[in-house]
């Protein structure tokens, strides 16, 4: 328990933590209710309601993660793991609006974080399953922008293109499919993409341009059965 708890609500602290370390997930749910209901000022109380949102979150209870996490002030250190929690709590419960809002909330507020740039593609995944490519477009380029290193940003871009290319917005697929093959030569489904770039040059009557694209592919994939 923190130090300076008292005695009783200290001992409920450390029951509820043996019950979730132990796996007795429904009992330490009990028990962290127990603790926050009787004890509004313990010096445990942050920590005491995180922990259950953990607990919820742990059992599926996305609804009750959610509303116990709305309503809770996190202690230090906790504030990115909570909205992460938040996020997918809301997504599994098909509010995209509310995940969307939390995910963005980690890109703006925790920038440098590991799930920085998930968030941000889950933000666009997010906004493609609502049916608005063209601004899960530029969701998924702000991501490749921003972090140009990361593994999800050829995928990302790779995800752009394919919208555009959908939308027959053929030069802003263009952009995505040769900005891949610029940046990240080795990417996995470069055959793919030089194959959809050629397809695009061919369609914006850019016909030089595509016979070096499927050139290139050629070249890279010799057994290649786009071209």
């Amino acid at each position: 328990a923190e130090a300076g708890a008292e005695p009783e609500e200290a001992w409920l602290y450390l029951k509820a933590n043996c019950e979730r370390s132990l796996g007795r997930l429904e009992a330490a749910a009990d028990s962290y209710a127990d603790l926050l209901a009787r004890f509004p000022s313990s010096e445990v109380h942050a920590a005491a309601g995180y922990e259950r949102v953990l607990v919820a979150f742990s059992r599926d209870r996305h609804e009750e993660a959610l509303a116990y996490g709305k309503e809770l002030v996190p202690a230090p250190g906790v504030e990115e793991e909570l909205l992460w929690i938040l996020a997918e709590s809301a997504e599994a419960l098909d509010r995209f609006g509310e995940a969307t809002n939390f995910y963005e909330r980690i890109v703006d507020e925790f920038p440098n974080q590991e799930r920085a740039p998930i968030a941000l593609f889950r933000r666009a995944r997010l906004t493609e399953a609502q049916g608005a490519a063209a601004p899960a477009s530029v969701q998924y380029r702000r991501l490749a922008d921003r972090y140009p290193d990361h593994a999800l940003a050829p995928e990302a871009l790779y995800a752009s293109g394919a919208l555009r290319s959908s939308a027959d917005q053929l030069e802003e697929a263009l952009a995505d499919w040769r900005a891949i093959m610029k940046r990240y030569p080795a990417f996995e489904r470069g055959e793919e993409v030089l194959f959809q770039q050629a397809l695009a040059e061919i369609r914006t009557g850019q016909a030089k341009a595509s016979m070096t694209t499927l050139g290139l592919l050629l070249e890279r994939w010799p057994s290649s059965t786009r071209s």
